[in-house]
C-alpha cells in the first residue's frame, strides 16, 4: 500500500519563525539557511514564504542597518512567486518596509522585568 508523502519545507524556516516569535534575532541565520535549502530544492512557494517571513523579522527587529533589506526581500519573494507580496499581507508588509523608523533605543524588557514593573505599578496605585 503506498504511503503518502508531504513536505512542510526546511526545518530552518520553523526554527526562524520560533526565534522571531521569541525576539531572538539570530533568526536571520535560520532564515538564510531556509532560503538556501528551498532554493536548492526548487521549492518556490517555501522560498517565497521564507523571504517574506525574513522581511517581517527585519522590520520587527528595527535596526537602522536593516531599513532597506525588507523591501529587497519582498521584491525577491515576489519575483520567485509573482503575486505573493503584491496583495493582502504582502502589500501591507511592503508599505511597512518602506517606512523609515528609528531602531529601538534599548533591548526589550524580559518577562521578569515586565512582571516587576506591573507589580510596582499595582503596589503604588
Amino acid at each position: 500500500m503506498p504511503q503518502p508523502v508531504i513536505c512542510l519545507g526546511s526545518a530552518s524556516l520553523y526554527l526562524a519563525l520560533l526565534a522571531t516569535a521569541m525576539s531572538r534575532w539570530e533568526a536571520g541565520c535560520h532564515f538564510q539557511a531556509a532560503v538556501s535549502a528551498h532554493d536548492r530544492l526548487g521549492a518556490r512557494a517555501f522560498l517565497a514564504r521564507s523571504q517574506y517571513e525574513h522581511a517581517r523579522m527585519l522590520i520587527r527587529r528595527g535596526r537602522a542597518a536593516d531599513r532597506s533589506r525588507p523591501a529587497a526581500e519582498l521584491d525577491e519573494a515576489d519575483s520567485v512567486r509573482p503575486g505573493s507580496c503584491s496583495q493582502g499581507r504582502g502589500l501591507e508588509m511592503r508599505q511597512k518596509a518602506l517606512i523609515v523608523r528609528p531602531g529601538p533605543s534599548r533591548r526589550p524588557w524580559t518577562g521578569r522585568r515586565e512582571r516587576r514593573a506591573s507589580l510596582r505599578a499595582l503596589g503604588s496605585g
